[in-house]
């Protein structure tokens, strides 16, 4: 049985587009500073995702999407050809390039797989969405 983790994005006219990201490894719970995540957990979900284009949705709302090139025992994450996924209400998605990027892992909320095929074929400047506000703790 596979997990399967569906993003939907609003639309000015209530519609709704979704991005299915397959078998996210875990919602990381760094963002909440009273609990505690195995480290093991986390090397081993996300050594299944290297050389994967997958994304990253930080702790201030960004959203990355890269290649994941590699990863330390803190969960420090490296993205190989990254960018940048920009949301706005008023303009498509504008994404900025960001190449070789690395990420602290105490700023990432979620790892997900992206499934290339319906990223590839999903045209972003059709996307109106507001963009995802910081997490507050």
């Amino acid at each position: 049985m596979s997990l399967q983790l569906v993003v939907a994005v609003r639309f000015k006219a209530n519609d709704a587009h979704a991005i299915r990201v397959l078998n996210p490894s875990l919602v990381l719970e760094s963002a909440r500073p009273h609990c505690e995540v195995s480290p093991n957990l986390i090397m081993s979900s996300l050594q299944g995702y290297v050389d994967r284009k997958v994304l990253l949705v930080l702790q201030d709302g960004r959203a990355i999407v890269g290649t994941l090139f590699g990863f330390d025992q803190r969960s420090n994450v490296v993205l190989s050809e990254s960018v940048e996924r920009i949301y706005s209400i008023d303009e498509g998605v504008e994404e900025v390039p960001l190449g070789l990027y690395l990420v602290k892992g105490d700023m990432i909320v979620l790892i997900g797989e992206m499934d290339a095929a319906v990223d590839s074929a999903t045209d972003l400047s059709t996307i109106r969405a507001e963009p995802l506000p910081a997490i507050r703790y």
